[in-house]
């Protein structure tokens, strides 16, 4: 199964005589008859910044890869990050963090229903200042992975489902200026990371949730997020506002979007939501002793098999 990396740098061939399948609510969802999965396991995690569940679904995640991993050394995580947005009519720097978390996740919790939640994932939640749309940051979020996209399209989409009329998008610009050199180690000798890939999106995403949950820093607001955005990644500053005000990469965005909410595969309509393997569906917030039991039950071949029909 390509990873999304791999689908945003090559054209994707879809089946468009493939049976929808079932769906991937929890009472509906059935147990895979298929064969061990190999020692690779990828992960498609979609999420909008603005939720704090999955801010605190990236760190169950890491605690379970890591926990996986000590059990099986042999084993290899691929993750990486697609789009979704709560509300993609929101204005730009138009709301008070707290209030309107409150509007797009109901009344019924308390600020220290959110603190105490987040303590126990050892992140900060402390809505101050002001937010609104996240489609801006989603850009970077894609450019931090790879500045060359060129076909977008879910990982799993493309196992589950035919292809929708937004699955592919023009090719979108890289800036006129590349992205620094990172000669910090990458765990395998001293060679210098790439300038773009999973590692660099992984941090980004890091920074920008830090920034959104435990700062005051607007994501919404395309001076704070450029001059945020270029600080924690060391990218120029001209470069990141080329992305953020490009909608060539709003389409890319959009694209990725309608790709996960089709009818006809995922139906995302919540995150976090998880996709192993490209097609194991794993939706809400889970601790990181479930996500370890559910990677064993993938590696295994007895994984939930997910998808909406």
């Amino acid at each position: 199964m390509a990873s999304i990396h791999e689908l945003l740098s090559s054209p994707v061939s879809r089946d468009a005589s493939a049976e929808p399948p079932a769906e991937h609510q929890d009472e509906d969802t059935k147990m895979a008859d298929i064969e061990p999965e190999a020692t690779v396991l990828t992960v498609e995690f979609i999420l909008d910044l603005i939720c704090p569940y999955c801010y605190i679904a990236l760190k169950n995640l890491e605690v379970a890869m890591v926990r996986y991993r000590e059990r099986h050394p042999e084993a290899t995580f691929k993750v990486s990050f697609s789009p979704y947005q709560l509300d993609p009519l929101a204005a730009r720097s138009a709301y008070d963090k707290a209030d309107y978390l409150e509007y797009l996740l109901g009344r019924t919790h308390t600020p220290e229903y959110w603190t105490n939640l987040g303590n126990r994932a050892d992140v900060t939640i402390d809505w101050a200042g002001r937010t609104g749309n996240t489609r801006d940051a989603h850009k970077l979020l894609l450019w931090a992975l790879d500045p060359n996209i060129r076909t977008v399209g879910s990982t799993a989409r493309a196992a589950l489902a035919p292809a929708s009329p937004h699955s592919a998008v023009p090719t979108a610009p890289s800036t006129s200026e590349p992205g620094p050199r990172d000669t910090t180690s990458n765990g395998h000798g001293n060679a210098p990371r790439p300038e773009h890939g999973p590692a660099r999106q992984l941090a980004l995403l890091h920074a920008l949730f830090e920034a959104h949950h435990a700062r005051d820093t607007d994501l919404s607001s395309r001076a704070s997020l450029t001059a945020f955005a270029a600080a924690a990644t060391g990218y120029p500053a001209s470069a990141v506002r080329a992305v953020v005000e490009s909608e060539d990469w709003g389409r890319v965005v959009d694209g990725l979007i309608a790709d996960v909410a089709n009818p006809l595969g995922l139906a995302v309509r919540a995150v976090p939501t998880l996709v192993v393997n490209g097609r194991f569906v794993i939706g809400g917030l889970q601790s990181a002793e479930f996500l370890v039991g559910e990677f064993e039950r993938i590696a295994g071949g007895r994984g939930r098999e997910g998808g909406s029909g």
